[in-house]
């Protein structure tokens, strides 16, 4: 590939006419180059970071956890990737709030979409634009120019791995909530990209492992997972991502989704009219690689309607990607058609950004914006039953936790369950609780176990428990995702049942709390974010009156 200068001068994509003109002065390496969007190491601008933004033209960054320390840190990351390129780069993250935060230092650590979508009628409005107003402030801030979210899959039970990713189980919710976070985000000058195309709530694998398949028919499809995709078309979104995902049902379909052209160019681009352009998942997860050549896959996508090639990891698949896609234009497979469209809908979704005027900016108050965070996650949290009234009981004092002889709170350990999410190291909620206790007489007996603990160390644990008072004592045990693991669920029910008032939070998937004793008290989080512990600490000790609403049925699998 040909090395390209940085231009001093500001490139105009203020007209059609501008971004045609650009077109056409550009080499088949620049061309191709703009197709790609790359991960990077470090967390600062290296040499290979250097090299693939100057030699091979990539068009787009995504940048990750591991890239970030600090908000000044990326942003000084930011702008020496920028220097390093001739045109207007696309700077992306997955900055969904909640279970998936690249960025929690340096930025507001929001709530995610079920957190929005439990908040109730009364607030969609104000919190959607609240939301989407503070990500894109400090998204823009930083020099990011393109949010990966929000995700508009309509979720259901059995997916490992979308879960409070998702709005909810009605693809009506999702269609308003995810329309409204797209606009509040990019009136504040940062382009949205909403995912996964056309739609994985219902799968049962997670594609960074595997293929998932799912069975609807193309009209089952049209009436549940493409309601929410198609109202953010209308709502104008700037990108959107694709799923890699089998979807069998529609008629002679056997690929996946991300190469699939009757999916992405018949459904999406012809049927519902999308003018931006589609970005494929990263092309690095398993339910790619673990089934075709990845540079072949990329071009297969491309050929498809993909117009963003995303290779999140492996400096060397991307270099080869590229050759490999200049070989195709060679030899007459990659057309300049095909070349020439893509390139049209990634400079109009780059036009946002370098057409945002600077007059309209406004530097982010994180103080006002944290606490937002805080009412935020206040309004979410969901008292979902409680039947025998352990929450009035203690919020009327009839069972005082600062007067009982023990108080135990049994917790799981925070940790990433599937490869997406961005994990903090401790809940804050035992450092709150031990701190209001100090002056009274009560014991905290707090105990954290593994996610994945199996049935053997959740009856030995639940032995101990019982030997320390757990059945003359109240109990809070915090669960996450504990329907997926049975040793996990094994622990709740048994605490739940045993203690002599129990208070049972889900802090990731609500159905959680399907598994739980009756006579708990449950609450749902919807995350585990330090907001999500201190609404639960406020709860119990403030008297916080929970307001949220259940945004899922509770149906067994």
């Amino acid at each position: 590939m040909s090395k390209s200068n940085p231009s001093s001068e500001k490139v105009s994509l203020k007209t059609a006419e501008d971004i045609q003109k650009l077109i056409g002065s550009m080499s088949l390496d620049e061309k191709i180059g703009q197709l790609f969007m790359i991960g990077v190491q470090g967390s600062e601008l290296n040499g290979d970071a250097r090299e693939m933004l100057q030699n091979y033209n990539a068009g787009g960054v995504i940048l990750f956890a591991r890239n970030i320390t600090g908000g000044a840190q990326v942003k000084q990351m930011i702008a020496g990737l920028k220097s390093c390129a001739k045109y207007p780069l696309a700077v992306s993250i997955d900055q969904e709030g909640g279970l998936v935060l690249r960025l929690t230092s340096g930025a507001t650590v929001l709530g995610g979409n079920m957190a929005l979508a439990a908040c109730g009628e009364k607030l969609y409005g104000e919190y959607c634009r609240e939301w989407g107003r503070i990500t894109a402030e400090e998204l823009r801030e930083l020099g990011f120019t393109l949010n990966l979210a929000p995700v508009l899959d309509v979720n259901d039970i059995k997916n490992p791995g979308i879960g409070a990713r998702s709005f909810s189980d009605d693809p009506d919710l999702c269609a308003r909530l995810g329309a409204a976070l797209v606009k509040s985000v990019q009136d504040g000058g940062v382009s949205a990209c909403v995912k996964h195309f056309p739609g994985k709530g219902n799968a049962a694998v997670d594609a960074h492992l595997d293929l998932p398949v799912i069975d609807r028919t193309l009209d089952q499809l049209r009436n549940f997972e493409l309601v929410p995709f198609k109202k953010a078309m209308e709502a104008g979104v700037d990108a959107a991502m694709t799923a890699h995902v089998v979807y069998r049902g529609i008629e002679g379909e056997t690929l996946p989704a991300t190469l699939s052209y009757k999916v992405l160019t018949g459904i999406l681009k012809d049927e519902l009219g999308f003018e931006g352009p589609l970005i494929t998942d990263d092309m690095e997860m398993g339910a790619i690689k673990n089934y075709y050549e990845q540079h072949e896959a990329c071009f297969k996508s491309f050929m498809a309607g993909a117009d963003i090639i995303l290779i999140c990891h492996t400096k060397e698949l991307q270099i080869k990607t590229m050759n490999y896609f200049k070989e195709k234009f060679i030899c007459g497979e990659l057309c300049e058609e095909r070349l020439h469209d893509a390139l049209t809908r990634i400079f109009r979704m780059k036009a946002r950004a370098e057409n945002f005027h600077s007059a309209a900016a406004v530097s982010p108050d994180y103080e006002k914006n944290s606490e937002f965070a805080q009412k935020f996650a206040d309004s979410s949290l969901t008292l979902v039953s409680d039947e025998t009234g352990v929450l009035n009981k203690i919020q009327s004092g009839v069972l005082d936790l600062k007067k009982t002889k023990k108080l135990f709170l049994i917790e799981a350990k925070f940790s990433a369950i599937t490869q997406v999410e961005d994990i903090e190291e401790e809940s804050p909620l035992a450092a709150l609780i031990k701190n209001e206790l100090k002056t009274s007489g009560t014991e905290l007996i707090n105990e954290k176990f593994e996610v994945k603990i199996d049935s053997a160390g959740a009856r030995g644990l639940l032995e101990s428990l019982s030997g320390r008072g757990l059945g003359e004592s109240p109990a809070v045990v915090v669960t996450y995702n504990a329907h997926i693991f049975s040793g996990q669920m094994e622990l709740a029910l048994g605490v739940t049942k045993k203690a002599a008032h129990s208070v049972a939070v889900a802090v990731r998937n609500p159905y959680d709390l399907m598994g739980v004793s009756e006579k708990a008290c449950k609450l749902a989080t919807y995350g585990f974010r330090r907001s999500n512990m201190r609404s639960v600490f406020s709860t119990l000790f403030r008297g916080l009156k929970p307001s949220g609403i259940l945004p899922v049925k509770f149906i067994k699998k």
